[in-house]
């Protein structure tokens, strides 16, 4: 009994962390300072089970923490879901697209009588 008890609360307890980790912005530079936090301390909670799971030679029950984290992660990400919980709570809110400091908003335009800018039209 005890057996099923664990497969299935590594089930629970992965897909909650999958999740969680889905619902997070992909790239660091789009997270805020308590997003970062909670995602290390997430990654960390998710290896540690593993760990301990693989320790305690259950072979099943790893594995299906694995599949769940991989399964929330996935379902994390699909759009209109995350869009949901992202407006229904803070913590998963993207940052501003201004203070991202992508690439785009940093590069100075080019003038008209250069070369690359005639080289980029052809």
């Amino acid at each position: 009994m005890m057996f099923w008890g664990t497969v299935v609360g590594s089930a629970v307890v992965s897909l909650v962390l999958g999740l969680f980790l889905g619902f997070m912005p992909l790239k660091n530079d789009e997270m805020t300072e308590q997003q970062q936090k909670y995602s290390q301390l997430v990654g960390l909670l998710a290896f540690a089970l593993l760990v301990g799971l693989i320790i305690l030679h259950q072979n099943e029950a790893s594995w299906v923490l694995i599949a769940g984290l991989v399964i929330g992660f996935v379902i994390g990400k699909i759009p209109p879901i995350r869009h949901h919980f992202s407006t229904r709570f803070a913590l998963f809110a993207l940052t501003p697209k201004e203070s991202r400091g992508s690439r785009r908003n940093q590069q100075t335009p080019r003038r008209e009588g250069t070369k690359q800018s005639t080289q980029r039209r052809r």
